[in-house]
């Protein structure tokens, strides 16, 4: 804005006519209606200073920040919602765009900012001139003052709402950052196990000759006074014992009944049997009950 004694003009750039941008013929629309509007004509009527004109305009810069931060809203909401719920992965691209335009909406209202107090702190040199009165200087300062106070107040609210915005993005980029960490953790548990069972798998032979030739039995070796029917017996005993006392030591399994005590788990091969016996009397009784006379 050129500000002069005898006129001021107000020198803007649009993009070209092909991107949606605000096009001069609407802002001058707009600032049109402005001066229609009871609320500046008020302001206007009390001073005769250009710069409220600017400051019109910049009103309407303000409104259109807060529609763009509305669709932005709604446009997070919907990248949250399919995080949360499908977990894709790749929708982190979209959340790194999202999240560097907020950046950069940043670095303008900041730049928005200090465009305001600039003009809030420099006063129009025209209003010094003599025809201007004292009292209608000092008014028209104070009105400046306090509509730039008003634009400094809703730009801070914007960048407030642009901060709650990119804190929700970072939350729903960590959530799936830790999606990519759990799986790649279950990936290599997975790995781990099968390389684990393909050694097993490869020295369990060599394994078991070993055990066998290194058994102190008599068909192996005659001096030794052990047969290998004892270690079979000794195999199937420890095998049952071992057995016996992992289902014991369970608390829940399908064998025992849910609530079951310590004894009647240790006592849990006879109950099994009694169970498993009552079980089938109690099919063959229905089924005796059910056949036609």
């Amino acid at each position: 804005m050129v500000r002069s004694p005898k006129s001021s003009t107000i020198i803007s750039y649009h993009p070209s006519p092909g991107r949606q941008r605000t096009s001069a013929k609407r802002l001058r629309s707009l600032v049109q209606r402005a001066g229609q509007n009871l609320y500046w004509q008020r302001i206007f009527s009390t001073s005769n200073d250009p710069t409220f004109l600017l400051l019109a305009i910049l009103w309407y810069v303000l409104y259109s920040w807060d529609e763009a931060f509305e669709a932005l809203y709604t446009h997070t909401n919907w990248l949250e919602s399919r995080v949360l719920s499908t977990s894709n992965i790749g929708l982190t691209s979209e959340l790194h765009n999202v999240q560097a335009h907020l950046l950069q909406y940043q670095s303008l209202l900041q730049d928005f900012r200090r465009s305001v107090s600039f003009i809030k702190h420099t006063p129009n040199p025209c209003m010094d001139a003599a025809t201007v009165s004292a009292s209608e200087r000092k008014e028209s300062a104070e009105l400046l003052s306090r509509e730039c106070g008003n634009l400094i107040y809703e730009i801070d609210r914007l960048e407030a709402r642009r901060f709650v915005q990119s804190s929700r993005l970072k939350n729903v980029m960590d959530f799936a950052f830790a999606i990519v960490n759990i799986e790649d953790s279950r990936h290599t548990q997975r790995l781990a196990e099968a390389t684990i069972s393909y050694l097993t798998a490869i020295f369990l032979p060599a394994s078991f000759v070993a055990a066998v030739f290194g058994m102190n039995v008599s068909e192996i070796n005659p001096s030794s006074a052990e047969s290998l029917v004892h270690y079979v017996e000794a195999t199937i005993l420890l095998t049952v014992l071992t057995a016996w006392l992992i289902v014991s030591l369970q608390s829940h399994s399908s064998i025992h009944k849910e609530g079951s005590s310590l004894w009647r788990r240790i006592w849990w091969p006879i109950f099994f049997v009694k169970d498993r016996v009552e079980g089938a009397l109690a099919r063959f009784k229905e089924s005796s009950a059910t056949l036609p006379m």
